[in-house]
């Protein structure tokens, strides 16, 4: 037996009754499953007064927090106290003593405010709120134009929004030229109807293009229609899964990067 104290649940066996009883009680929702499951668990191959008597303790306990002690189990409960089960092996019983028959008159009253008994999983997963969703630093099919010193410019155009952690993952295409790209330059590209050579790799916005890659401004330019199937990605924007981690950077640190588009 496992004890570092006195009290009732101070005590492994105990608690792993307690433990055994919630896990079976939480998938059956009934209070006499739960019951028959500590019993199926904690049977004894020979005979143990004192760990039998800490499993009627322990599975009493669950029953009287649910409102449901079995009156058989209760008497169980007063002959082990009356015999000394599960007492005698503390260092001090007179301690233990007292604290079981505390225990015992506690449990001859019906519990005044007894738990409810916890939701089916379907109905706990229902009942969960929608994450909310999380602003991205531009909107799916928003056109970019990049430029970073020393690398000239870049085209790169939002592939995915994905709120649930706002975060962008954009694809760069073959831009060459010395120039910034326009929208015009986007819609040859990659506007409705065009044909890409191959499907450019899609990467999340903050790798390939955040804060840490060096003095990079981000221009965007306009909005033009997106399949993300085009790109190499066969699901839809709010159920594609990314191949690695985001780096998680904040909206805030993508406005330093944005530079708002000239007026007309």
């Amino acid at each position: 037996m496992g004890a570092w104290g006195y009290g009732i649940e101070e005590n492994d066996t105990v608690l792993d009754v307690r433990g055994t009883f919630g896990d079976a009680l939480r998938a059956t929702q009934s209070v006499d499953d739960a019951t028959a499951a500590v019993r199926k668990e904690f049977v004894v191959r020979k005979p143990n007064a004192d760990f039998e008597a800490q499993v009627r303790i322990g599975l009493a306990l669950c029953q009287w927090r649910h409102g449901a002690l079995d009156p058989k189990l209760f008497d169980q409960l007063q002959a082990d106290l009356a015999a000394d089960r599960g007492i005698q092996s503390y260092d001090d019983p007179d301690e233990r003593r007292k604290v079981m028959r505390a225990f015992v008159d506690k449990l001859a009253k019906p519990n005044p405010r007894p738990r409810a008994l916890p939701k089916p999983p379907a109905q706990r997963q229902a009942a969960k709120r929608p994450p909310k969703p999380m602003p991205t630093p531009f909107a799916a099919g928003e056109c970019l134009a990049v430029y970073r010193p020393r690398k000239g410019h870049h085209a790169a155009i939002v592939v995915v929004a994905d709120e649930r952690e706002g975060s962008n993952y954009v694809a760069r295409l073959a831009w060459t030229e010395k120039r910034a790209p326009t929208l015009a330059d986007f819609a040859k590209f990659a506007g409705p109807g065009k044909t890409l050579p191959k499907a450019p790799k899609v990467t999340e916005l903050a790798t390939m293009y955040g804060p840490r890659t060096g003095t990079t401004r981000i221009t965007p330019l306009g909005r033009i229609d997106v399949d993300p199937a085009r790109f190499g990605l066969a699901r839809t924007a709010t159920s594609w899964k990314k191949t690695r981690p985001p780096l998680g950077l904040a909206f805030r640190e993508w406005r330093d990067l944005v530079e708002p588009p000239e007026p007309d």
